[in-house]
């Protein structure tokens, strides 16, 4: 997951299109698969940044399986693709590596680095307008029941489900209150007043927004709206550079109040499994 536990639950639960939202009335979770139990894991922050890379990964690579036989039963042709073309495992946030905040720093003034090319582009370059849009359309049709099967076969749902409770009870825990305030005293103490590390984030985020608004409206006059030519436009805006190196000296700065901040919501979060059900790590 990219942004862990104590900050803002993203990651798988954003790539695959997932937010359940938290039980209720006290609900019984439901059991959970060996994936799930994972799953649950990396959401929460426990599970290191490689699980959480392969985890996506596999998906991913299950996702493109699925693609590839559903399209070949409507009589297309479609190559499975990399994993690596569609899960960016080195600039999305990593909470725990000191080195991630001195290069990306939360992973707010980011682009996705993904690798390889899309072996289907050149059979869909050469159909007819007609084709491509046949082509296109059944893609869309077997990616979104690809994305189910996935999320199925990996207990993505019961697993934000569980997750999501649990993580409703950490951020009820007066233990974790405490890491908050304890979060916000010691960004004070280096200048930033952020009453937690989320607001601190949000606030980046809001202005990468309007500087990525920008350079995508300068980028569609240029008749080359790609996610790459922004970035490359990015690399010469001054306003981009001075928020990332705002963001990268924020990062570092409020490293060891973050380390505190999730070390202290994996124990709670470890705490309140057990009451779930879930097994304790």
């Amino acid at each position: 997951m990219r942004f862990r536990g104590a900050t803002v639950v993203a990651g798988i639960a954003l790539v695959v299109g997932l937010g359940a939202a938290a039980c209720g009335g006290g609900t019984q979770p439901p059991p959970l698969s060996a994936r799930g139990q994972q799953l649950t894991q990396i959401l929460s922050g426990i599970a290191p940044k490689s699980v959480d890379d392969q985890f996506e990964l596999d998906m991913a690579g299950r996702q493109q399986q699925l693609d590839s036989s559903c399209m070949a039963a409507h009589h297309f042709n479609y190559v499975a693709r990399d994993p690596h073309s569609l899960v960016d495992t080195v600039t999305e946030t990593d909470f725990t590596s000191l080195d991630y905040a001195k290069t990306y720093g939360f992973g707010v003034t980011t682009f996705p680095h993904l690798t390889g090319v899309d072996p289907n582009a050149a059979t869909l370059a050469a159909m007819s307008s007609a084709q491509q849009d046949a082509y296109t359309k059944q893609l869309v049709a077997c990616d979104d029941a690809a994305n189910q099967q996935t999320n199925k076969e990996y207990d993505v749902d019961d697993a934000n489900q569980v997750f999501n409770e649990i993580d409703q009870d950490v951020q009820n825990d007066p233990r974790y209150r405490d890491a908050v305030a304890a979060w916000h005293q010691c960004a004070s103490a280096v200048g930033y007043q952020d009453p937690d590390r989320t607001s601190l984030i949000s606030r980046l985020r809001d202005r990468m927004g309007v500087i990525r608004d920008d350079l995508s409206t300068t980028a569609a006059k240029s008749g080359a709206p790609s996610d790459a030519t922004v970035a490359s436009l990015a690399e010469h805006d001054t306003g981009f550079q001075q928020l990332h190196q705002e963001e990268v000296t924020a990062a570092v700065a409020t490293f060891p109040c973050s380390q505190r901040l999730d070390a202290t919501y994996r124990d709670v979060y470890r705490s309140h499994e057990t009451s779930t059900g879930q097994p304790k790590h």
